[in-house]
């Protein structure tokens, strides 16, 4: 089908809880698919979902939350090549110091092997990068270490995810009009020192709507945020798409218009 898919493997802030995992998006259009962040506690989900592993994996960032997982990606990787099954390297399209991080967990020596399993790519920021059926166009999101925000096109239907980022002009442009906004809202509730480098609810909810985003997927949530948080920010700036919170196993369709 060309509708484009979203599910949620983990969504957690920080790391994984004994209910589900940290950050994770798996996005499927026609036969292909793509991951967006593999946190720690994402792949097993991943695996019950696709016969296969992805066509390439976008990790927005370093921190463990939205990488460890690519760690245990690898490994079984690696197992099926010693084992004598060949297949093209997995591509992982990632801000700088995301290979660094993934090199320095495999202690990794200078001759290590892993470049033949997988190959990272750097993303061009606001240029077009075509996975199969989908096209990920890039932006520069404002976080505590490089990082981008990402959106997923398949023909006239588009999901944007923030990644982790404060509030951002740029991220916020490339959302522009999007069908799906998958916004993280990991900072409290504007209690001083604001942290620069994550969103509140009323952030999230305020980039939806400055967006024209069609609905809206709150993730990475404070420990602190509660519903009366969503419902105030929404009545706030008068956001008039939906809005969910995310969980795992959460599927959201996108269908293609029909003429």
């Amino acid at each position: 089908m060309s509708d484009l898919t979203m599910t949620v493997l983990g969504c957690n802030s920080g790391g994984p809880t004994r209910g589900g995992g940290a950050s994770g998006y798996l996005v499927t259009a026609e036969s292909t698919s793509v991951v967006l962040d593999l946190g720690s506690g994402t792949l097993q989900r991943l695996f019950e979902l696709i016969p296969d592993v992805p066509d390439a994996v976008v990790i927005t960032h370093r921190h463990v939350d939205h990488m460890a997982d690519l760690l245990g990606l690898y490994g079984y990787l690696a197992s099926e090549r010693r084992a004598g099954e060949l297949r093209p390297t997995l591509r992982v399209i990632a801000p700088q110091g995301v290979e660094e991080a993934f090199f320095g967990a495999l202690q990794a020596g200078p001759t290590h092997g892993y470049r033949d399993i997988i190959v990272f790519e750097e993303p061009p920021l606001g240029e077009p990068v075509a996975v199969g059926a989908l096209v990920c166009t890039f932006a520069e999101a404002s976080h505590s270490v490089p990082a981008v925000a990402v959106r997923v096109s398949r023909l006239r239907r588009s999901l944007t995810y923030t990644g982790d980022t404060g509030p951002s002009s740029s991220v916020e442009q490339l959302a522009s009009d999007t069908d799906l906004l998958i916004a993280e809202a990991g900072n409290d509730r504007g209690q001083p020192p604001l942290y620069p480098y994550h969103l509140t609810v009323g952030e999230a909810v305020a980039m939806a709507s400055r967006s024209d985003a069609r609905q809206l997927l709150l993730t990475h949530l404070h420990m602190a945020a509660t519903l009366d948080d969503v419902v105030a920010a929404v009545a706030a700036v008068k956001y008039a798409g939906e809005v969910q919170l995310a969980a795992p196993g959460l599927t959201i369709h996108l269908e293609q218009e029909t003429f």
